[in-house]
């Protein structure tokens, strides 16, 4: 087996192993039977690029002389900024712009701009992804497939033409290297969610500590002013 041969084989499990890591690429489908958002949940880390493909067979085309019979379908993307103070304060939640975006063509794919955070304890990775259409009913389900992924910022870019200015095997390297780039963003961000779940328990553990020494405090206090009261009682009436 030759060194080209050999380096080839090894591009292509590497490739086999990036679409394991970042997904099979299978849309899963659901039914919606009601006009309000239909919402999922993803993560994706900050200065990147969210990117949701959708198939909706189910829905109205705007035509023209028919835009009285037309239900709008939209898909909305938006996230939330959680900031974990102390057990004092709890933990605070701000409210971005969400980004909405009607579904015209039955099929395509819509990209969402994660910016980076304000704040170094904020965590903005918790996204939600909404399909909100009118026409849906219980007498009448519609179709949608979704699917997620993440592009990095530099995937944005026009790609060279390798035939002309790179090699294949750099063209290659480059193309992982983006790869690894986007895997190394997503490990970061699993890393602060595991941090900020770790500084949440301790917010919790520190309020069932403190909170218990507050009421046994409160309880020494009032036993010791009956007992007070007690002892004057009985000074009093010279029983003791």
């Amino acid at each position: 087996m030759s060194s080209r041969t050999l380096f080839l084989s090894v591009l292509a499990l590497l490739n086999a192993s990036f679409c394991i890591a970042v997904g099979s690429g299978e849309m899963p489908y659901f039914l919606i039977n009601t006009p309000r958002p239909y919402c999922i949940q993803v993560q994706a880390p900050e200065e990147t690029v969210l990117r949701v493909y959708y198939d909706a067979p189910d829905i109205d085309r705007k035509t023209a002389g028919q835009e009285k019979n037309y239900a709008p379908t939209y898909l909305t993307i938006s996230y939330n900024a959680h900031t974990v103070g102390p057990p004092s304060r709890g933990t605070t939640v701000q409210n971005h712009k969400p980004s909405s975006t009607e579904l015209i063509t039955k099929t395509g794919k819509v990209d969402f701009q994660v910016h980076p955070r304000h704040r170094d304890d904020e965590d903005v990775g918790e996204l939600q992804v909404c399909i909100r259409a009118s026409k849906a009913g219980t007498k009448h389900p519609m179709r949608f497939g979704l699917f997620v992924e993440e592009v990095d910022l530099e995937d944005e870019d026009e790609d060279v033409d390798v035939t002309s200015h790179l090699t294949f095997i750099e063209g290659q390297l480059a193309h992982y290297e983006k790869k690894m780039h986007v895997m190394l963003k997503t490990a970061d961000l699993v890393r602060e969610h595991d941090a900020m779940y770790h500084q949440k328990t301790d917010a919790m553990h520190q309020a069932t500590i403190f909170w218990p020494v507050v009421h046994v405090g409160i309880l020494l206090i009032t036993g010791f002013t009956q007992a007070q009261h007690i002892v004057n009682f009985f000074q009093k009436r010279r029983i003791i």
